[in-house]
């Protein structure tokens, strides 16, 4: 009987030492979460700042590059000249403005800044206002630099 006491001893340390182990390896990973919590929230607040750092950086050269865009000539920008097709100015302002407001009718929104654009290129050259194409193209050209800009930026984080 002694031997059967001892067996079921030796049982019941085992399972209770089996239970002590599981006990601490839960305790373990409950002291680890409670230690990487507030490094997690940290990193975590780090990276939305950073987000937002270059979200500002971001604004912050475009609105440079519009200010530029509408305020020098830009030099490497490409757009048909005018090819003296009108007999007089009243007919030149007439298809300047015509071709504005098929542009505006289009792009509402673009309409302010591609005007301004327009207006600082460089008086020499002649860019011939009077047709739509050349409003699109100057659009086109605006986005394509805008591009990139927002390309040398990834997009915040969440």
């Amino acid at each position: 009987m002694a031997g059967h006491v001892g067996n079921h001893t030796a049982t019941t340390n085992s399972s209770r030492l089996n239970e002590r182990i599981e006990w601490e390896k839960n305790f373990n990973k409950e002291q680890e979460a409670k230690r990487i919590a507030p490094i997690k929230k940290l990193e975590a607040e780090l990276a939305r700042n950073a987000g937002k750092i270059e979200a500002e950086n971001l604004r912050f050269e475009l609105q440079q590059l519009r200010y530029r865009l509408t305020h020098e000539p830009s030099q490497d920008f490409q757009a048909p000249t005018y090819d003296g097709r009108f007999n007089s100015a009243t007919e030149v302002e007439q298809a300047i403005k015509s071709a504005a407001a098929s542009f505006a009718a289009k792009h509402p929104e673009d309409v302010t800044l591609v005007t301004q654009f327009l207006r600082q290129q460089p008086v020499d050259v002649l860019i011939d206002a009077s047709r739509e194409d050349v409003w699109e193209l100057a659009l086109k050209y605006i986005k394509a630099k805008e591009q990139e800009v927002t390309s040398k930026y990834t997009p915040a984080p969440q």
